[in-house]
This record gives C-alpha cells, sequence and structure tokens, in this order.
C-alpha cells in the first residue's frame, strides 16, 4: 500500500495519526488492519495509508478472535475489490511506512488512546520477528484521547449535550470515546464508528484538529 494524496503536501508534514483493528484484547491483541492520515495541526490532510497485515488476516484461527470478525465480509472483502487496501507483509508495512515518514519528516505520532496501538504495534512485531514501527527512539507520541479530555470534552457545551443523549456510564462519568467526542463536535448524533482503521483515522484526525 502507498501514501494515497488527498492535497498539496505540505513543506513539513508534521503528525501521523493511526488507528489499529487487533484480532482480541491484551495480551494478544495483534494487528490485522493498519491505517494512518498524514495531516498538519490544522487536519489538512495530505495522505493516507492503509493496509491489512497478511500473516495475520490470513491465519483463520486468528481471524476468528477479531472483536469485529463479522467487517470480514461487510467492509473488508468490498474494500479489498474496490482497491480501497491492499494486504501486505508486516515487515512491508514497516518498511513502507518509516519510508513515508522519513521522506516528509513526520515528528509526531498520534493516536485515541495511544497506548493500546502502541502495545498492539509492539506485540505484532515481537510475535512476527520485525523491528519496530517509529524510525527513531526520538519520535514524539501524542494521545489524542488525553488531549480531548483536557481541553474540548471540558467544555459545559459536551457536558449539556452528554447528559441529553445519554454518554455517561452506569457510574455517572462522561463518555470519552472517539466516537462521543466526535458526535459531539460534528453534532452528528446518530454517527457511528467504522471500526475499520482508516476510517477511524479520519475522524481522530479532525477530534485532533479541533483540540488544537
Amino acid at each position: 500500500s502507498t501514501l494515497q494524496h488527498g492535497g498539496v503536501m505540505q513543506k513539513r508534514l508534521s503528525i501521523a495519526t493511526i488507528d489499529t483493528e487487533t484480532i482480541g484484547l491484551q495480551p494478544k491483541n495483534y494487528v490485522y488492519d493498519l491505517g494512518i492520515v498524514f495531516h498538519d495541526k490544522k487536519g489538512n490532510v495530505a495522505g493516507t495509508y492503509n493496509s491489512l497485515v497478511e500473516e495475520v488476516w490470513c491465519n483463520p484461527k486468528l481471524m476468528m478472535g477479531a472483536f469485529y470478525a463479522g467487517k470480514v465480509f461487510s467492509h473488508y472483502s468490498r474494500m479489498l475489490q474496490d482497491g480501497q487496501i491492499t494486504i501486505q507483509p508486516w515487515q512491508t508495512i514497516i518498511d513502507d511506512v518509516q519510508a513515508i515518514i522519513a521522506a516528509h519528516d513526520v515528528g509526531v505520532m498520534a493516536a485515541y488512546n495511544l497506548g493500546f496501538d502502541i502495545g498492539a504495534i509492539k506485540r505484532t512485531s515481537a510475535l512476527l520477528g520485525t523491528g519496530p514501527l517509529l524510525p527513531s527512539p526520538n519520535f514524539k507520541l501524542l494521545d489524542i484521547w488525553r488531549f480531548a479530555c483536557e481541553t474540548i470534552l471540558q467544555q459545559g457545551n459536551f457536558r449539556q449535550l452528554a447528559i441529553a443523549n445519554g454518554w455517561r456510564s452506569e457510574k455517572g462519568n462522561f463518555r470519552t470515546s472517539a466516537e462521543v467526542a466526535y458526535k459531539y463536535l460534528t453534532r452528528k448524533l446518530e454517527f457511528s464508528e467504522s471500526h475499520t482503521a482508516l476510517d477511524d483515522c479520519r475522524i481522530e484526525t479532525e477530534i485532533l484538529a479541533k483540540c488544537f
């Protein structure tokens, strides 16, 4: 899978927002779908990357454990048929992403609940015997969820809308998922995350731009 251009490439591309779909929860949440949106702080998208992980996707025993296994037919089959996504070995994915990061001087990797995605990527690399996804230990990491909780989800309007729409847990805590944050920002109250990596990256990119 290659970088798909969605606008004019800027001189410095600062942020890569990532999302992973995995076959399960810890400690064996290996990645089967990796999506990335390359953008600036204003949310201007320069390009995207999306690939299925061949070693996981083509392993029926592993994929049966995927939390969203039903999307194999409802979403991914159509995406593959339409050329919207490819299947690549994990090492090829790492090589592709590192090349894009280096070529465009990306300095920040972001994700909503960053720890989950980073952990899943590390476990997948350990399982498949490959190196790290990030090319440098000096790479900056940004958790969009934490950023959102400290900014837009502190607003009084959010609390009012959350109460009106039942965005609270059984204990009364406000829900702060990417889906809820996106509903609040866009007022698209019927919105539901697709839980495919690239689509989720797109909404997380919008949320991050609003946080900035």
